[in-house]
């Protein structure tokens, strides 16, 4: 009975009919992620830089270099995006330098 049902259109036909809806199903969820921007959008903007800034966490220079890299990715050639090294937070037990 068994041997009979695998070699059956029938059942090969529904069997590929719901594979094909659960593949719908599966790409329209990566879609409805993707577009409302998802759980893996971490990137930083230029308010988030000004942020670490004010707070003291990042330097003028480390503010330029990073807002040069964010203004890159709205280029509109569809390059990678350029990076920049990331350097370490500033030692805590140092006094602050004074200009």
């Amino acid at each position: 009975m068994l041997n009979r049902l695998f070699q059956s259109l029938w059942f090969w036909l529904a069997l590929f009919a719901l594979a094909m809806i659960a593949l719908r199903i599966v790409v329209r969820q990566i879609r409805w992620n993707y577009e409302r921007g998802g759980v893996g959008n971490l990137d930083l903007d230029l308010a988030d830089l000004q942020k670490l800034v004010a707070k003291g966490l990042m330097t003028q220079d480390e503010y330029l270099k990073a807002r040069d890299v964010i203004l890159s990715r709205s280029d509109a050639r569809f390059e990678p995006v350029k990076g920049f090294p990331v350097l370490a937070p500033p030692d805590q037990n140092k006094p602050p330098k004074t200009q």
